[in-house]
């Protein structure tokens, strides 16, 4: 008996949310519009795709290649200059625009670990850092005007700094023995 009760709730719920979403299908259906959409042809499709092309933006990058100096591995991140394709007359703006610096990523390793900071401008912030097996991290500053961080265990240290000089990116390092425990 009670199996008959339970497959009769069954039943009825089934019922129940088949009327429901019909309700719901038969209420949408009459929003959408008559017009039917069939296959795209594959040149038509092609045609879509060349006349998109022609007028998207083409992007070129300038700059020099990253560099390593010791432990430290500069790469420069070039601006992008973006130029139109099509000879299309071009909206003209009167809102102003700024030149934006250009970002230079340095990473720095040291014997506690490695450091990666951003500079762009005069500012210089923390990307990573990632202490090497034994090691923690102790930040003092992340950013905008210096990072400063050291990487310590209970035998070593290292010390890392970073901060803008004079437009270019100053970055001192110290490795030292810890006085024990």
């Amino acid at each position: 008996m009670k199996r008959v009760g339970v497959v009769v709730v069954w039943v009825l719920a089934a019922v129940g949310t088949t009327s429901i979403t019909l309700a719901a299908v038969s209420q949408v259906g009459g929003q959408v519009t008559e017009r039917a959409v069939g296959p795209i042809d594959s040149a038509d499709l092609a045609a879509a795709r060349a006349a998109a092309m022609a007028q998207a933006p083409t992007a070129t990058q300038e700059g020099p290649a990253p560099q390593t100096i010791g432990d430290t591995v500069t790469t420069p991140i070039p601006r992008v200059d973006i130029s139109p394709t099509s000879t299309a007359p071009q909206a003209v703006s009167a809102i102003p625009t700024t030149s934006v610096p250009a970002v230079e990523q340095v990473t720095t390793t040291l014997t506690g670990g490695t450091v990666t900071v951003n500079r762009s401008g005069s500012t210089v912030t923390l990307v990573s850092a990632v202490p090497n097996s034994g090691f923690w991290t102790e930040l003092e500053e992340s950013g905008p005007g210096q990072v400063v961080l050291e990487f310590e265990s209970s035998s070593h240290g290292s010390n890392y700094e970073a901060a803008v000089a004079n437009g270019k990116l100053d970055i001192r390092t110290e490795e030292h023995q810890e006085d024990g425990g």
